[in-house]
């Protein structure tokens, strides 16, 4: 699979630098991404999505009502073997992503047929058929919230910056001590060259 068009081809190795900054070191990009979350939590009523361009998307869907439908890690298990299952259909090229008990965030290129809105509705519909299936969430309930955000990423900058906001996210909520921790995100792949349910690839 190509690139997407304004990216040129990555320089991973700059990806195997990302380091989380840390929460007391004054550093302002672990404030931006406090501010970051807050803002996603707030999404505005009406959403303008660009899609057509060959840009990777920063995508984040929520559970309903911030409910924990994602704290066991059968949960997040099940849903990572349907986001890698959905990805190969289309073959989309799936660089990024984190997995929290409450959220997800994804870094993921449009595909080449079909559009990432239906790509995910396919995710989260059969995720919540099973969750009710096997009781994890009670039969009626609904799972997602319906909407989700969407932020075009066109920049090697903005990728990376992306890239450690994903990474960050389960040291910067007290899950873990260190981003390759938590084993329910890309940052292992980029650390060691791992691949955990998702099969990661450096976008070939």
């Amino acid at each position: 699979m190509g690139h997407p068009r304004g990216l040129g081809h990555p320089r991973w190795p700059d990806f195997w630098r990302c380091q989380l900054p840390k929460a007391d070191s004054g550093n302002t990009s672990w404030a931006a991404s406090v501010i970051e979350w807050d803002r996603l939590r707030n999404m505005p009523a009406e959403l303008k999505r660009y899609h057509g361009q060959g840009h990777l998307h920063f995508l984040t869907f929520s559970c309903k009502g911030r409910r924990r439908c994602l704290r066991s890690a059968h949960a997040r298990d099940l849903l990572l073997e349907l986001v890698e299952a959905e990805r190969q259909k289309l073959n989309l090229w799936l660089p990024g992503y984190v997995v929290m008990p409450e959220h997800v965030h994804m870094l993921v290129a449009e595909p080449v047929e079909g559009s990432l809105a239906e790509w995910l509705k396919t995710v989260k519909q059969r995720f919540a058929r099973a969750a009710h299936r096997e009781g994890m969430i009670a039969s009626g309930e609904r799972v997602w919230e319906p909407r989700y955000y969407d932020f075009n990423v066109f920049t090697e900058k903005k990728r990376i910056e992306k890239l450690k906001y994903i990474h960050g996210n389960p040291v910067k909520r007290g899950l873990v001590e260190n981003p390759e921790d938590w084993k329910w995100s890309s940052y292992r792949f980029y650390l060691l060259g791992e691949s955990y349910l998702v099969r990661m690839s450096q976008g070939e």
